[in-house]
């Protein structure tokens, strides 16, 4: 659900383009498309099983990361490709900083969610 509404920004970016350009719309020709639902696959993980250890769940999002990033090298000539894959190498320095996870660790998100009403 998180990647629908970027997806559809970036078709609709697309179709404005090519429309501005007076040429059909051709997506982009992208190898190993497989690639990219098998990474999202592994995020699943910490949010099906509850009972995760912060050790594996964070290996499951960096192991997500990481698959993604194979994908965008494989297709680093794709239109905005060389974007993804200095996204990707950013949130993996960072995430890899913070012990697998983003932007603060599930224990430091908790003690703050304590502290604050909602």
């Amino acid at each position: 659900m998180f990647f629908l509404p970027p997806l559809a920004a970036g078709l609709l970016a697309g179709l404005m383009w090519a429309r501005a350009k007076r040429r059909p719309y051709r997506p982009p020709d992208l190898r190993h498309i497989w690639l990219a639902p098998l990474a999202f696959l592994p995020q699943l993980a910490p949010s099906q099983w509850p009972g995760l250890s912060d050790e594996a769940a964070a290996a499951a999002l960096l192991t997500s990361h990481a698959l993604l990033l194979v994908f965008a090298l494989l297709n680093w000539r794709a239109p905005g490709m060389t974007i993804v894959i200095a996204g990707v190498i950013c949130n993996l320095a960072v995430m890899s900083a913070n012990g697998g996870f983003m932007p603060i660790s599930p224990q430091t998100a908790e003690r703050l969610r304590g502290e604050r009403d909602f």
